[in-house]
């Protein structure tokens, strides 16, 4: 049971990477498990190379369960989202970089399309922790800003990365490339403005 849980967290891992979306061994994924425990990246562990040993057990604190490796430096962070969201199965934290970009100039993410507006239903705001890593007390006041039954939860960390949360690793995925395809087509339609205001000259 465990073993196909990790090799899940393999495979999105390795699905993240391939759409650039994480290079190096940054970013960290997780899924929740029975009682106050998660299965989590390991630190130090690239979304490209990580094996299912790469995923350990740890608890809401972030310390390690059970595993061979140290749990990522974010464990609190999710288990911060994992407490106060009982429906929340999954999270997924990466330094994608157009989503990241957008995090450097925002206070929140513009649903850049109507598909975006549809799905992701509440704004992505940004949230400055003034740090690479997210501290526990930050993580805490962040996730009090949502509701406890809030029906989709994503975020933008400032000069750091999204994280995106669903009741399952599918779900929390495909918000988190959904993040990341919004940010994008911002950046262009941006762009493209520009280019409309050069002719127009």
């Amino acid at each position: 049971m465990i073993k196909q849980l990790q090799l899940d967290l393999q495979r999105c891992a390795r699905m993240l990477y391939q759409q650039h979306m994480q290079l190096s061994d940054g970013g960290n994924i997780s899924l929740r498990l029975e009682g106050r425990h998660m299965l989590i990246k390991a630190s130090k562990s690239s979304f490209s190379t990580a094996t299912y040993k790469d995923f350990v057990i740890a608890d809401f604190n972030g310390n390690l369960i059970e595993g061979e490796r140290t749990p990522s430096k974010e464990g609190p962070l999710h288990g911060a989202i994992y407490r106060r969201f009982t429906d929340a199965g999954a999270v997924v934290h990466c330094h994608s970089p157009f989503a990241t970009a957008c995090s450097l100039a925002l206070e929140q993410l513009p649903f850049s399309t109507y598909h975006s507006e549809v799905k992701l239903k509440l704004p992505v705001k940004v949230y400055d922790t003034g740090s690479y890593a997210v501290l526990p007390k930050d993580a805490e006041l962040i996730v009090n800003h949502y509701e406890p039954n809030s029906s989709s939860v994503a975020f933008l960390l400032k000069s750091h990365g999204m994280v995106a949360v669903g009741t399952d690793l599918a779900q929390a995925q495909n918000i988190a490339e959904l993040i990341e395809e919004t940010a994008k087509i911002f950046i262009l339609g941006g762009l493209c403005n520009s280019m409309n205001g050069i002719r127009a000259e």
